[in-house]
């Protein structure tokens, strides 16, 4: 199928909706902060009382979260919708490897929203799930005391001595946390989603539209340890992809599978494959994905625009960040043409 007449790109579309969006995002916050000082002043008309007190906090607080609302703005309005799903086998730990999913939260920014599906039998390794334990859970304390300081000195700084307002501050921002902190578990793949496939469906098609907690990473969609559970949430969400990007660096009966039925559900230039440089070979590979029911015309055209990426294994940390923004500049060129390109789904 052939665009229409005048019919934008999808990557006009997107440069056209980062326009809006900064308008929109300003706008937003430029209201929001109006709003605010509205309330504040009339606390300060009002005669002396905890519900004025309450008023004039709430409106401090407010305004001090206008340009973080017109963010959340600018997010929502600049992407076009999509969903690319990354599949691939998960390690239970990076070690000195390139961290591939930032490198493509970044490239699908305003384009896709990268989601993974990992089965809850997986497990990290306690080398790698340890430490992150360690420094995860009094970050996030230190955190909400942070917050909770923050609270106390806006309303010290303000003059307000009432104990009632600071509890209902208190209870706020413990509320606004507590909430923030269970959905980015949810996302990274900390908590699995005992969810119906119904629920499932419905939260895939939220993510293609945008709808969810605001970042550029990759969400981690946990499910039921089942092989029946985990082929149907795949095949349902290959069936909602506008995207598949797929990990072919250890091409296992499992990855094998789910290209086959990337395949059979997405035209072949909306499949991108990668790997790591060094762990591909075309043989071995063009065997085990024709054994997975894929045309060897079909395999012979995709092992021939695999995206290689740098193993690194041997490199300091700061060698690895300098070529994370090439390999960003090299998925966005490929997600930017398999996009664009006419055709469809």
């Amino acid at each position: 199928m052939t665009p229409s007449k005048g019919a934008r790109s999808p990557s006009e579309e997107v440069r056209r909706r980062r326009r809006q969006g900064a308008a929109a995002g300003s706008a937003a916050a430029a209201a929001v902060l109006l709003a605010s000082l509205a309330v504040q002043a009339g606390a300060k008309a009002a005669p002396p009382s905890t519900t004025a007190d309450i008023m004039f906090f709430v409106g401090q607080c407010v305004m001090v979260w206008s340009l973080h609302i017109g963010h959340v703005v600018y997010i929502r309005r600049a992407s076009v919708p999509g969903l690319a799903i990354w599949l691939r086998r998960f390690r239970s730990g990076y070690g000195n490897r390139i961290r591939f999913h930032r490198a493509l939260g970044e490239a699908c920014f305003g384009f896709a929203r990268p989601v993974t599906i990992q089965d809850s039998s997986f497990s990290a390794s306690l080398t790698s799930a340890l430490p992150r334990l360690w420094f995860m859970v009094p970050l996030a304390l230190a955190f909400w005391v942070t917050g909770t300081l923050a609270v106390a000195l806006l309303l010290f700084i303000q003059g307000i001595t009432s104990t009632a307002v600071f509890v209902v501050g208190l209870l706020a921002w413990t509320g606004v946390f507590s909430r923030a902190l269970l959905a980015l578990a949810h996302r990274r793949g900390v908590i699995e989603r005992k969810w119906t496939d119904a629920q499932i469906t419905r939260h895939l098609d939220r993510v293609r539209r945008g709808k969810r907690l605001v970042g550029r990473g990759v969400e981690v969609l946990k499910v039921a340890r089942s092989d029946d559970r985990w082929r149907e949430v795949v095949k349902q969400a290959l069936s909602r992809a506008d995207l598949a990007v797929i990990d072919i660096s250890d091409l296992t009966p499992s990855i094998a599978w789910e290209t086959g039925q990337a395949f059979d559900r997405l035209r072949a230039h909306r499949i991108l494959l990668v790997a790591e440089e060094g762990s591909v070979r075309p043989k071995v590979l063009s065997g085990r994905l024709t054994a997975a029911g894929i045309s060897a015309a079909t395999v012979e055209r995709a092992l021939g625009s695999v995206v290689f990426y740098p193993a690194d294994r041997r490199t300091t940390v700061m060698t690895r960040r300098l070529r994370y923004p090439e390999l960003v500049k090299r998925l966005r060129q490929e997600i930017t043409w398999r996009i664009d390109t006419p055709g469809g789904r």
